[in-house]
């Protein structure tokens, strides 16, 4: 806690453009009782945060979450002792609300935040908190052999639904829409989830038309840039409709979990297969390019022949 009231929060947690900052002050606010205003971050800054092991397998907002929410009850509880002392009461029947700790069911008896704050200051209590969460799995990254779970205790549910028109004549495909769903737990940030959803149709989808590596006999790439490297473009996506499911996980802060993965996964595989739909064939092999496509039909039709 800040002598104006403020908190500072130090996370490690990396925000990639997935949200996480914002979910981490998020959860931090909700926790404290604080507007969101009042939360200051700082994060993946390695001289001053917590070494963290990245933004992937599902560990962002259900384990640097979690964390961030157990720092914060650290924070609150130590809070609550100093105003305790000052109002008489016990810890157990304070409440932080409009940066003031008041009594549960007695509004008149308040001390304002700043003021319990400054006390913990002068009386050598500055209030900080500390959180940590491991989730119950086997750490063994999943390139070793024989590993056994992953970073998260959680799991992804999701699926993808797409509809697409194909010219056969040039093999040119156009999506149409795409419906999108997912269990993300709880959606701390509706807005941000929907975000996430529509960015892992660009990933999985929309990149399963486009984006292919390659590379010469030795290993050198042969398309290092984005001019040869081919990734989708806001002109390129569909119309796309985010479903929100939510299910509590148990184990995620607030019941979340991860959001998009599911997503990343199966919009490729329902491209192919809205594709396989329109031109009888199914493709194997990604990218969905024109030229596969052609040479698909082609081979379907040399099948009908015989």
């Amino acid at each position: 806690f800040n002598e104006d009231g403020g908190v500072t929060l130090n996370s490690g947690v990396v925000d990639n453009g997935q949200g996480n900052d914002q979910m981490l002050v998020q959860v931090v606010a909700e926790e404290l009782g604080l507007p969101l205003e009042d939360v200051n971050l700082i994060t993946a800054d390695t001289e001053l945060t917590a070494n963290d092991p990245g933004s992937y397998s599902m560990v962002s907002t259900f384990a640097g979450g979690n964390a961030a929410r157990l720092a914060a009850i650290d924070a609150r509880e130590k809070l609550f002792r100093i105003a305790a002392e000052a109002l008489e009461a016990n810890p157990a029947d304070l409440v932080l609300k409009d940066r003031k700790i008041f009594v549960a069911g007695s509004p008149d008896r308040f001390l304002p935040l700043t003021k319990v704050v400054r006390m913990g200051l002068i009386q050598g209590r500055p209030v900080s908190g500390e959180g940590h969460f491991a989730p119950k799995v086997d750490h063994r990254r999943e390139w070793v052999s024989n590993p056994h779970g992953q970073l998260s205790e959680a799991f992804s549910f999701g699926a993808t639904v797409a509809e697409v028109e194909v010219d056969p004549d040039t093999g040119q495909v156009r999506v149409l829409e795409v419906a999108a769903a997912q269990d993300c737990g709880f959606a701390i940030n509706p807005m941000v989830v929907e975000g996430q959803f529509e960015g892992s149709v660009a990933m999985g989808g929309q990149g399963g038309m486009l984006t292919e590596y390659h590379f010469w006999d030795g290993g050198r790439c042969m398309n290092p840039t984005q001019l040869e490297y081919k990734v989708p473009l806001a002109a390129d996506m569909p119309r796309i409709h985010p479903i929100i499911v939510e299910s509590n996980d148990p184990g995620g802060p607030y019941g979340a979990k991860e959001a998009g993965m599911s997503i990343a996964m199966s919009a490729a595989q329902a491209y192919a297969s809205a594709i396989a739909d329109a031109i009888g064939v199914t493709i194997t092999d990604f990218p969905m390019t024109p030229d596969k496509i052609l040479e698909a039909i082609e081979k379907r039709r040399q099948e009908e022949r015989k």
